[in-house]
């Protein structure tokens, strides 16, 4: 009898164990572009920068990807209760050839030679970014989906788009999409904090990324900002995050720069996000769950029975 009721103790610590999930499909993924006619159909999304024509955000092709984590992870607990490992996404390339940057680009290499500031940039290309997502118009990670409106409607507006890149900068969440001095608002530009810097498996900097070629993000669970949105993320049951790069775009002739593969792509490789986390149940739930050991182990011995 007390060996049965110490194997039930022994069961807790399960209770809350790391456990290492994979969502292999994103639950809705989205070219988050003002000029994109086909929104949540498209077999690619784009991510490009025009930091220097008004009227559109400096972060201008950005790729909104979700994934519904309720199915696998429990919701609606305390945002202390998820505590997160690690965190990785991964993306596959499929457009043309860029210049791989594994590192994030101060906003001074940005600047004109001769702005006060401006720093020359150490390293060829340009970084591939992961930052979480924000909402305007009222809309939520519950209401926005992949046909939601890009924006208010009318002629595209730099800091109007529905859902956006959201970083942080001095622990406040702010829309990353201007972060540079020449943003459309003409807001002093300052250096966001980036959830990830995308790397690419087996190559080395500067070297080219081509067609096929994996993305891999680690999330930046050292940063408090970053852990915070991610816990609430799985409290409210919802990983929201957006893909970002400042490479410039062309008209025409061959793109180079990042085009990644979306879940409509039926011969591709959509998204796949690794979520590493110890869930730790309310005190209510262990109570209930030792409250019904108790019980159980009372009437055995109440019956002598053994085990």
């Amino acid at each position: 009898m007390k060996s049965a009721f110490v194997l039930l103790l022994a069961q807790l610590p399960l209770l809350c164990t790391a456990t290492p999930i994979e969502f292999d499909t994103p639950d809705l993924d989205r070219w988050m572009y003002p000029y994109n006619a086909t929104p949540g159909t498209r077999s690619s999304a784009l991510t490009f920068g025009a930091p220097d024509s008004p009227g559109f955000d400096e972060r201008d092709g950005q790729f909104l990807i979700g994934y519904d984590t309720s199915t696998e992870i429990t919701r609606g607990l305390a945002v202390e209760n998820y505590q997160i490992h690690s965190v990785t996404l991964t993306l596959m390339h499929n457009g043309g050839d860029f210049i791989y940057d594994p590192t994030a680009d101060s906003y001074t290499t940005y600047l004109d030679a001769g702005d006060a500031g401006y720093q020359a940039d150490a390293d060829a290309g340009r970084a591939i970014e992961l930052f979480g997502v924000g909402y305007r118009y009222g809309y939520t990670s519950g209401t926005f989906t992949e046909s939601t409106a890009f924006g208010p409607g009318g002629p595209p507006a730099a800091g109007t788009r529905s859902a956006y890149a959201l970083g942080f900068q001095n622990g406040v969440a702010v829309d990353v999409s201007n972060s540079l001095d020449s943003a459309n608002d003409g807001a002093a530009g300052f250096d966001p904090v980036l959830f990830s810097v995308g790397q690419a498996v087996g190559l080395s900097a500067g070297d080219t990324v081509s067609a096929g070629q994996e993305i891999v993000f680690e999330l930046n669970l050292s940063d408090p900002d970053v852990m915070g949105y991610l816990q609430q993320s799985l409290s409210d049951g919802w990983a929201g995050l957006m893909v970002t790069s400042l490479h410039s775009a062309s008209q025409g002739g061959t793109p180079e720069y990042p085009s990644f593969e979306t879940k409509e792509n039926i011969v591709g490789q959509a998204g796949i996000l690794e979520i590493d986390v110890t869930v730790i149940p309310e005190p209510a739930m262990f109570f209930l769950w030792v409250s019904g050991g108790m019980l159980c182990f009372h009437f055995l011995r109440k019956r002598d029975l053994k085990c």
